[in-house]
């Protein structure tokens, strides 16, 4: 009972004020110029990096959008030559469209009458070009990007 009295009488009714903390909110741009010369060198490398990897993405994208584009009739048009037996003016069809479906198709109307293992091979080795041209294109960019640096 003694403890129980003890503890009643340390109890004080007073209110203390309670101390909150303080949180001192900076900006991104606070933190990196206290940093100094090299705060601002990082934060420019950054940036810097950031306009490469969005310039890379943007070039990307418009590349392999322009390499799928084809026209809705295109293959149409193909089939309906070929059954025809007009080989040569779907070979013409398949020049005059740029897009890597055009030469793939053009690479196997030139096997025509040749085993089917064949065709199926040309048209394998164009396609592993035209993706190879592609990777070619981006590697190339790429690097003349690293030079102008």
């Amino acid at each position: 009972m003694t403890d129980f009295l003890f503890v009643l009488l340390q109890v004080t009714t007073e209110l203390e004020p309670v101390l909150e903390p303080t949180i001192e909110s900076k900006s991104v741009m606070d933190i990196i110029l206290e940093g100094g010369a090299i705060g601002l060198f990082i934060y420019l490398i950054q940036f810097a990096i950031s306009i490469l990897a969005l310039t890379i993405f943007v070039e990307r994208y418009l590349t392999i959008n322009k390499a799928s584009k084809i026209d809705a009739n295109f293959m149409n048009n193909i089939r309906m030559s070929v059954q025809s037996g007009n080989i040569a003016a779907a070979k013409a069809l398949c020049q005059n469209n740029s897009s890597p479906v055009a030469r793939m198709v053009e690479k196997g109307l030139q096997r025509i009458g040749k085993p089917l293992a064949d065709i199926d091979k040309a048209i394998e080795n164009v396609g592993n070009l035209e993706i190879f041209k592609l990777e070619k294109i981006c590697l190339i960019w790429q690097v003349s990007l690293v030079l102008l640096r």
